[in-house]
């Protein structure tokens, strides 16, 4: 078990901040908050972040996101 807790915490601060660098960067390219030359080319680099910050979390949120859509399955037992 404690074999695994680096990689993970790893993959935890890795994709917070891609997923956090998406957000903001997609946030801002698209709403035109800031001005950028090419505003295009933010969007997809947010939507690139955005999506590989989402894969990098997957693992630890497995587990979550499975009792969160196994939980109206429980009331029925």
């Amino acid at each position: 078990e404690g074999a695994n807790e680096k990689p993970l915490t790893l993959r935890t601060i890795v994709g917070v901040i891609l997923t956090a660098a998406g957000l903001f960067l997609t946030w801002t390219a698209a709403t035109g908050k800031v001005t950028f030359s090419q505003p295009g080319i933010m969007l997809g680099v947010g939507a690139a972040a955005l999506l590989f910050g989402i894969i990098a979390l997957l693992p630890i949120l497995a587990r979550p996101i499975a009792w969160l859509l196994a939980w109206p399955l429980r009331i029925f037992r």
